[in-house]
C-alpha cells in the first residue's frame, strides 16, 4: 500500500508525519506489523501516526521513533511544537530537523 504524499513545510502535523515516514525509511522500512511488535502499539496506530492528517498523540510518537531507533527527546519536541502551533491557531511550529 503506498502512502500519501505528505508536504512537511504545509503545516506541524504533516512535518511530524514526514519525519516519522523518513525515519522508518532510514530504519530500513520495516512493516508496520514489524514495527507494532517493537512499539507495542497496533499496526494501524502506527500507520496512522505517518499518515498526516492529525498530530500523532506524545506517546505514539516515542514509541515508533524507539520502534526505528531514532532520537525520543528531538520528536518530543517536535510534537509539543506542534501542538503549539496548532492550539495558538499559528503554523509557525519550528523548523528543525530531527532524527
Amino acid at each position: 500500500m503506498t502512502e500519501k504524499p505528505l508536504d512537511p513545510e504545509a503545516d506541524p502535523v504533516q512535518r511530524l508525519a514526514w519525519q516519522l515516514r523518513r525515519l522508518r525509511e532510514r530504519a530500513g522500512s520495516p512493516s508496520y506489523h514489524a514495527l507494532a511488535q517493537r512499539a507495542h502499539y497496533s499496526a494501524s496506530t502506527l500507520a496512522e501516526a505517518a499518515k498526516g492528517d492529525r498530530l500523532a498523540s506524545p506517546a505514539v510518537t516515542l514509541a515508533y521513533v524507539e520502534a526505528c531507533g531514532g532520537d525520543r527527546v528531538g520528536h518530543l519536541v517536535a510534537v509539543g511544537d506542534g501542538l503549539h502551533a496548532l492550539t495558538e491557531g499559528g503554523m509557525h511550529a519550528s523548523r528543525r530537523s530531527i532524527s
